[in-house]
């Protein structure tokens, strides 16, 4: 559902007290992510160039997988919320 104009945020929680939000900006083709564990942000994360953004369910859980290119940098952030959620980031440089 849209929370920003032209854009979404996508919320999901662990029964483990971790919690993910993912708010998407299309139109500027940026993302920024947060992940806090009971309440406490742990991980704040602001990224511009993003060009595809991926959505699929795998083994119970759902898998994010967001591309970007900006200039000289390159790479896929991808974000797995299961029972944990998990988080790999990749850059090149290219």
């Amino acid at each position: 559902m849209p929370d920003i104009p032209g854009g979404y945020i996508l919320r999901a929680s662990t029964d483990r007290g971790g919690d993910v939000e993912l708010v998407v900006d299309p139109l500027g083709r940026s993302i920024r992510l947060r992940f806090s564990v009971l309440l406490h942000l742990v991980f704040d994360l602001f990224r511009e160039g993003a060009t595809r953004l991926r959505l699929a369910e795998t083994y119970g859980s759902l898998v994010i997988a967001i591309e970007f290119e900006a200039g000289e940098i390159a790479g896929t952030l991808y974000i797995n919320v299961g029972g944990t959620i998990n988080i790999k980031d990749s850059l090149l440089l290219h």
